[in-house]
């Protein structure tokens, strides 16, 4: 027979583990009660690059080994005392920078700075600039106005300047050209800083290797992103 202490430890355990079960059912049921579903699925956005690629003259400016110089063909008409196509105090002519951005999926800025300070011809000066839509050394486009003309008054001249313009994204537009026209002349005036004996001293060929970029117009496209 059981002593009275033995009965108190058997009622003891029973209820400790009375407790334990109670205390692990009520478990199971607050992780049944707040349980969600779980899943995981990893996503990627996948879209297209905005193109930038701008063509000058019908090359684009990305590509290495192309001496856009070449791409150039100044116009110089000549006058009663100076011969065409040559460049002499008094000439005036002009040259087409035609930009090309049928790929390119962003508004821009385009800035065309000139620099004639590095030149044998310091005289030779940007005095006026026409803005195209249309590719102006296509002779079929010939007859086309400007969308917009500037003259740089003579107080204003200068061996350096810059032509600024902005380009829209326009999704629905089916010319995406726009040729600036550049007009330089060699001052021989009160503004000119070459004297006759300079001028004369120009066009004399000291060394045959000399090339004609020795008498030209630096010229520095730059496409900046809106």
């Amino acid at each position: 027979m059981k002593s009275e202490n033995e009965v108190l430890k058997s009622k003891r355990a029973e209820i400790v583990i009375s407790i334990l079960l109670t205390i692990l059912l009520l478990i199971f049921i607050l992780s049944s009660t707040f349980a969600r579903y779980r899943s995981t699925k990893e996503l990627e956005l996948t879209s297209n690059v905005a193109r930038w690629n701008i063509k000058l003259n019908g090359h684009s400016i990305s590509e290495t080994g192309v001496n856009f110089s070449s791409l150039i063909t100044p116009v110089f008409p000549g006058n009663t005392h100076v011969a065409p196509n040559v460049i002499a105090p008094t000439a005036i002519g002009y040259f087409d920078i035609v930009v090309d951005y049928s790929e390119v999926d962003v508004s821009f800025t385009y800035n065309f700075s000139f620099d004639s300070t590095e030149s044998l011809v310091t005289d030779l000066v940007v005095y006026k600039y026409d803005i195209y839509d249309y590719d102006m050394t296509d002779t079929t486009n010939a007859a086309q106005t400007p969308t917009s003309s500037t003259t740089i008054p003579d107080a204003d001249l200068s061996k350096t300047g810059t032509v600024t313009g902005n380009i829209l994204y326009d999704a629905n537009a089916t010319n995406k050209l726009k040729t600036i026209r550049l007009y330089v002349k060699w001052i021989d005036d009160n503004i000119a800083t070459m004297n006759n004996a300079a001028d004369t001293n120009t066009t004399v060929v000291q060394d045959t290797t000399q090339t004609h970029a020795s008498n030209s117009l630096k010229v520095t496209a730059q496409f900046i992103q809106s």
